[in-house]
């Protein structure tokens, strides 16, 4: 009684489907038995802490060697967007895989295909708010290598914690060359 008519048009979309690519499926993420895992506490905004780890433009600032990271600037960041660090030795191809939230915290998870030296690996992160201005974040580094790249597991982890609190500080504002973990 009170919307009285609506016009509308039907076309069907039927013709279509066979023109619609497949889809890829979705990446499974690899985990290993033991993985490498790292907590810490930053001092900042729980939103803030997780747009400073996915802006790939700001990557290099905590990650030491990397000299430029090349990523579609007119890409929105999502499931299935990649990035590569360029380093002196070859560069990292990483894919975003996993980036959800629930209830004030994050789950997302890279993927990176590694290069000679590096073995391939999963950067998991679990980014939860503690308190206003507190986040806990908990990394684990799935690396899958063989002979020499398994060999360099236990540096790759070390310096991948080094760039932790080097992030760290960076939420938190502080002078990198303040504070050199």
């Amino acid at each position: 009684d009170g919307i009285g008519n609506v016009n509308y048009n039907y076309i069907s979309l039927a013709t279509l489907r066979d023109k619609v690519p497949e889809i890829e499926p979705r990446k499974e993420i690899e985990t290993v038995d033991k993985p490498i895992i790292f907590s810490l506490t930053i001092n900042a905004n729980y939103k803030y802490v997780y747009e400073t780890l996915i802006d790939s433009s700001q990557k290099s600032k905590w990650l030491r060697g990397v000299t430029n990271i090349k990523f579609n600037e007119e890409r929105i960041h999502r499931i299935g967007s990649s990035h590569e660090c360029i380093i002196p030795v070859g560069n990292l191809l990483f894919e975003t895989l996993e980036d959800y939230e629930d209830n004030d915290k994050r789950i997302y998870t890279e993927f990176s295909n590694g290069s000679f030296l590096s073995p391939p690996f999963y950067e998991n992160y679990i980014i939860e708010k503690q308190a206003e201005k507190t986040t806990h974040v908990q990394v684990a580094l799935h690396m899958h290598g063989k002979g020499i790249q398994k060999l360099l597991q236990k540096p790759i982890a070390k310096a991948f914690k080094k760039a932790m609190f080097r992030f760290k500080n960076i939420c938190e504002g502080k002078a990198l060359t303040l504070q050199r973990p």
